[in-house]
């Protein structure tokens, strides 16, 4: 018996690091799962490697920021298992624009509200119809300890993203007693692909990209893997462990939040 038996699970950014590690762990405790990613490529490598660990997982394409493609993503997840019980929205992105809002272009502002917030919103407001006609499910979405915090350099990224606590807070006064609850996950730093990038693209060479590395492990926040963060996710979805859990923003971020506020 696991946490998740029969548990139909749809992930966004279905081919990232953290969405990688929680759909192992997700198949691992019995759900079964449909991987969205922009990326179909990666959607389906990682659904492929934990079909071939003996779980169940199919692939889609589908951009979070299209609401076609959100309609399509939540209805395929149907067609293919019959209903769908849990949402994790890991739709984001951190490595674009920079500086006081004085320095951030309006085009950078905008991309990085949508990325950040309304893939958020429309994948949870495609979602909660079909979450309804069987009587709940979870929503687990993604925030960031920037978003709790002052950060400088940051407001293109942070501001986003305490959209998405607030806007969990307020799906989670709107369909608890439906039985649908909604929390947020707020990784710190974690090792993802998308970090290695963006410090990549910052660093002049790879000595200087281990060394940004090592000044993240060496910090208060630390340095995560997508494994760290992953049960986290875990604990939401579930209503064994998280029965009476909704409206929740949970730190996963070694009390780096809490030592600084």
């Amino acid at each position: 018996m696991g946490y998740l038996d029969d548990q139909i699970v749809l992930i966004t950014a279905g081919g990232g690091g953290i969405s990688r590690a929680t759909a192992k762990l997700f198949s691992r405790e019995g759900a079964r799962l449909m991987l969205a990613d922009i990326n179909g490529e990666a959607a389906e490598a990682a659904a492929a490697e934990i079909r071939a660990g003996g779980g169940e997982a199919h692939a889609a394409v589908a951009d979070a920021l299209v609401a076609p493609d959100c309609v399509r993503v939540v209805q395929e997840t149907v067609d293919q298992y019959g209903r769908l019980d849990v949402l994790i929205n890991l739709v984001g992105f951190f490595g674009r624009g920079g500086g006081g809002v004085d320095k951030v272009s309006l085009e950078d502002w905008g991309w990085m509200m949508d990325i950040n917030l309304k893939s958020v919103f429309l994948m949870s407001k495609y979602a909660i119809p079909e979450m309804l006609k069987g009587g709940g499910g979870a929503i687990i979405n993604t925030g960031t300890t920037a978003a709790v915090m002052g950060r400088a350099g940051s407001p293109i990224y942070g501001t986003p993203k305490a959209g998405v606590l607030s806007l969990t807070r307020a799906m989670a006064a709107d369909y608890f007693k439906q039985g649908i609850r909604v929390n947020a996950v707020c990784p710190s730093g974690t090792l993802t692909t998308m970090l290695t990038d963006v410090l990549r693209q910052r660093a002049g060479d790879e000595e200087e990209l281990a060394q940004r590395l090592e000044t993240f492990r060496e910090s208060d926040q630390g340095l995560s893997t997508p494994e760290d963060i992953a049960p986290a996710y875990l604990y939401l979805a579930s209503d064994q462990l998280s029965r009476k859990v909704t409206g929740h923003i949970l730190m996963v971020d070694n009390g780096f939040s809490m030592m600084r506020c």
